[in-house]
């Protein structure tokens, strides 16, 4: 699983190579991709499986050309293919993770807009209710307006989601949210990059179609 890996793979070299290699990599995918009809039959998915295949295969596209928009400085259309994924798939991982990201790096702009902190930080930790620096945040807005008992509420919610050492809420007290953000965000689109290109390389010999079937 993600927290005891078993394969190494060699993406990171495509991601920060010469040449674009990774954003033509998935460009190329992307064109080879079947349509949605072809990828149910080819899998042969089941009647009662369908809705959430469906689902998920439309939302693991759109994951994908976001991903390629954000490798291309598109930052604008990047958070808007991934606010559709996550509309068609809200239980997808990664997905959900690089939206509520890409919330987080704009939250103060938010804020300055007018819109309340409270109100924004619960809008991130409605699409993943485990983001750590939005915890954090609560915890610390909690804090300050005196609200003891919700603060320890979010404290342990931060500390619960997960094992040491991404315990931000203990370890990152005096670190720059704003700092971490970007890293964060890098970090889920190539995890999420890599968990789909084995997978294809593995399935697609077999049917004969390309990469992203499967979310």
């Amino acid at each position: 699983d993600e927290w005891a890996p078993q394969l190494e793979y060699a993406l990171p070299r495509l991601r920060f190579s010469d040449g674009g290699a990774l954003p033509q990599l998935l460009e190329l995918l992307l064109q080879k991709r079947p349509s949605l009809d072809s990828a149910l039959k080819l899998l042969q998915v089941d009647a009662a499986k369908r809705p959430q295949f469906e689902r998920s295969y439309v939302a693991t596209g759109l994951a994908v050309q976001g991903w390629l928009a954000s490798l291309q400085g598109d930052m604008g259309e990047a958070q808007r293919l991934m606010r559709f994924a996550y509309e068609a798939n809200p239980e997808d991982r990664w997905i959900g993770f690089d939206l509520a990201d890409a919330m987080w790096v704009t939250l103060p702009e938010m804020v300055a807009q007018g819109r309340g902190e409270r109100q924004t930080l619960l809008s991130i930790l409605q699409v993943r209710p485990d983001h750590e620096l939005a915890l954090k945040a609560m915890w610390q807005l909690e804090l300050r307006e005196g609200n003891l008992a919700q603060a320890e509420t979010y404290r342990l919610s931060g500390q619960a989601y997960w094992p040491s050492p991404r315990r931000l809420i203990t370890s990152l007290n005096a670190a720059s949210e704003t700092t971490y953000a970007p890293i964060i965000r890098n970090v889920n689109i190539e995890i999420g990059i890599k968990t789909f290109i084995p997978i294809c390389s593995i399935i697609a010999p077999l049917l004969q179609i390309s990469c992203f079937c499967l979310a």
